[in-house]
């Protein structure tokens, strides 16, 4: 028994049968184990040799089912998962993984099956993508993707992968369409640190190289990249440089400027099509940007963010060439919702029981001042004077309140109705 595998079956006995996500929709997770025979905790571990199957489902906020993923893990790992969504009262099939592994429980062959058509059925029409995997290293050495439209599974594309003695990519080869015919390949070169030095791609036509192309990198003293440059093989076979993009970083790393450049047989280097200036604040959020066009025009934009650093508002300007001047303005609200996620947990005050069919009740009752009661909108369906909240007459489902206490203290909370 591998490791992973041990941690998925410890997280199987440790994880609460419900979970609420930050959208408060509703997981709730199944698992059935088969073991060898013995079922005493003590040799659960050994079940992995039967296999464990676990399906989560995803419901709405009025517990309709809205997505289910199936798995199943063998002795070595996860061995098969399924995504079904739930459309016109039944399950429709999303996609489908199928995992096979080495004996040394390394990954060898992982397919993914893509259901494009509305029945759900892959083998009439869909995509399929396969990745092979070294034996060793555990790396990608062959990518092939087929699709299949109302006829047997046909080739789309293939890659494949070379790797030096660090474990990079040092030649990946691309094919495409059913006769995956060579469509391009990549020699790539790194400096001491990892990062790629330069590289060299050749595409092909027919299945003869039509064109050369190489690019180089430069990077800072702190390894952030200031110069990218392509280079084509015009005439006489010669490498001439083609398009150049720079970009400059203030104290912090932040990038403040790109810039990209055309090579010109005339007058060498010019600015084309645009350069872009980013101002950013100590949060590393963009808060001011500039671009300035080759033919003339531009643009500028302003960002804002509130006490939380979320996008709070923000002003946009664009003059193209030789037309009107454009403005946008923006301005974000967040529902209740988010504020509740943020403060919930942090309060004193308890609600029992909860969830609760009918009356939700409140501890330290004798500071409330008063109640009301929101829905998942933030609008407010209600306020109460006394110290407990009776939903007996309202749909399942998940509610806020705001309780406003003693010295002008307010807390919001969450209340769950249910049958």
């Amino acid at each position: 028994m591998n490791y992973f595998s041990r941690l998925i079956l410890t997280w199987l006995f440790i994880t609460p049968a419900t979970l609420f996500s930050q959208v408060d929709s509703i997981t709730i997770t199944h698992h059935w184990e088969f073991f060898d025979g013995d079922s005493t905790i003590e040799n659960i571990v050994d079940s992995f040799l039967t296999g464990i199957h676990v399906s989560k489902f995803v419901y709405d906020v009025n517990y309709n089912p809205v997505r289910r993923t199936n798995y199943i893990w063998g002795q070595q790992g996860l061995t098969d998962s399924t995504t079904e969504t739930y459309t016109n009262g039944v399950w429709i099939n999303f996609h489908q993984t199928n995992n096979q592994f080495y004996p040394n429980d390394s990954l060898h062959i992982s397919t993914k099956y893509y259901y494009i058509n509305n029945a759900g059925v892959f083998d009439t029409n869909g995509t399929r993508v396969t990745i092979t995997f070294d034996s060793i290293t555990n790396t990608k050495i062959v990518l092939q993707e087929e699709m299949n439209y109302n006829s047997p599974w046909s080739n789309a594309r293939r890659d494949y992968y070379t790797f030096d003695s660090l474990n990079r990519v040092r030649y990946r080869l691309s094919e495409f369409g059913a006769n995956l015919q060579p469509s391009i390949d990549q020699y790539n070169y790194y400096l001491s640190n990892d990062s790629i030095d330069y590289f060299l791609y050749h595409t092909y036509h027919s299945g003869v190289v039509s064109d050369t192309d190489s690019v180089t990198f430069f990077y800072n003293s702190n390894g952030f990249l200031i110069e990218k440059t392509v280079f084509n093989i015009w005439n006489l076979n010669l490498f001439r440089p083609d398009e150049m993009r720079r970009y400059t970083y203030d104290a912090n790393n932040n990038m403040l400027s790109s810039c990209n450049h055309l090579w010109d047989n005339v007058n060498g280097w010019y600015i084309f099509p645009d350069s872009t200036w980013r101002t950013y604040n100590s949060n590393n959020q963009i808060t001011e940007t500039a671009t300035s066009f080759d033919g003339g025009g531009g643009n500028h934009g302003w960002y804002f963010y509130d006490g939380q650093n979320r996008p709070d508002s923000g002003l946009y300007i664009t003059w193209p060439h030789g037309g009107d001047t454009h403005y946008w303005y923006y301005k974000m609200e967040y529902p209740i919702l988010n504020s509740i996620n943020k403060t919930e947990g942090l309060q004193n005050l308890k609600v029992y029981p909860n969830p609760s069919n009918d009356i939700f009740y409140f501890d330290n009752s004798s500071t409330i001042l008063k109640l009301e009661l929101f829905d998942l909108h933030g609008k407010m369906l209600n306020q109460f004077r006394e110290y407990q909240i009776d939903l007996t007459e309202y749909e399942n489902g998940i509610y806020f309140y705001k309780a406003y206490r003693n010295h002008d203290e307010v807390i919001f909370g969450k209340l769950i109705k249910v049958n």
